[in-house]
């Protein structure tokens, strides 16, 4: 594994702070691999919070010419979060909010949220996010949209990429990238964001 360079993990640290970048050995051997057998080259770790810190990371990642790959809880199987190359792991569970809207029968949330816990905070409303693998109670929403995840419920009533949106939050950080980017626009979407 090749390890990163001094001025990567001090950018990265003061975008997120130094305790949310991991670039020991043990640190990045940990992250290598996810739930399933094949394991990867992670140059470092880091763990940002919100949408305006990964904007910042890919930045940094880019002036470094260093590639970017994301991360949830890392229970999946078939190696989607593992780098093919040295590369920085941005693994998303610090990005855990959650705003419900009752009225309107939606949840905001970011990638890092559980699976079982928006489903626990619902409850009480009567709306449940139907996919729910058996590592529902470890893996989160960011995963489960990327992989297209579920189980039996996702046959008999939808698919994350059926049921989710993107968030009207996402925007910002691509046009601080991409400043010509437009905001998506949702066929029957009357949600506000």
């Amino acid at each position: 594994m090749v390890g990163p360079t001094d001025a990567l993990v001090s950018e990265l640290a003061s975008i997120v702070g130094a305790e949310a970048v991991k670039s020991g050995a043990l640190d990045r051997h940990l992250y290598s691999k996810d739930a399933g057998v094949v394991r990867g080259d992670v140059s470092v770790v880091v763990l940002p919070k919100t949408a305006r810190q990964v904007a910042a990371i890919v930045r940094t990642a880019v002036a470094h010419g260093v590639p970017v790959v994301p991360r949830g809880a890392g229970t999946g199987l078939t190696g989607g979060a593992v780098p093919e190359g040295a590369a920085i792991l941005l693994v998303t569970t610090r990005m855990d909010q959650v705003d419900v809207d009752a009225a309107n029968r939606t949840a905001w949330v970011g990638p890092g949220v559980i699976n079982l816990d928006l489903s626990n905070q619902t409850a009480s409303l009567g709306i449940h996010f139907a996919p729910d693998p058996s590592s529902q109670a470890a893996c989160t929403i960011g995963g489960n949209v990327a992989n297209n995840s579920g189980v039996l419920t996702v046959w008999l009533k939808a698919r994350p990429s059926t049921t989710c949106l993107p968030s009207n939050s996402s925007p910002p950080v691509a046009r601080s990238l991409w400043p010509d980017l437009a905001p998506p626009t949702h066929r029957g979407s009357t949600s506000a964001g």
